[in-house]
């Protein structure tokens, strides 16, 4: 398993910390899977849904075989759908 780069840091709104795990564009494309987790302290639940279906359209743009587990915060922004591989 490859290392990945880590970062904790604060919002300006909260003190509540947050871990941040950036991969390199390689270890995508290493990757068997990949969790888009979202921010439950947001402000906005839906645009943190809409960023995270975003942050999945792009990965999969990438890396069409890649497995990705999205969570999303308002259950009204799920729509379930089927890709052919």
């Amino acid at each position: 398993m490859q290392n990945t780069t880590c970062a904790s840091h604060t919002t300006p709104d909260s003190a509540e910390q947050e871990l941040v795990i950036v991969l390199t564009v390689g270890q995508i494309k290493e990757a068997d899977a990949c969790l888009v987790l979202a921010n439950k302290y947001c402000e906005d639940p839906d645009a943190e849904d809409a960023a995270n279906i975003l942050r999945v359209i792009s990965i999969k743009n990438y890396h069409d075989d890649i497995k990705i587990i999205v969570q999303l915060l308002q259950y009204h922004n799920k729509v379930t759908a089927v890709f052919d591989t």
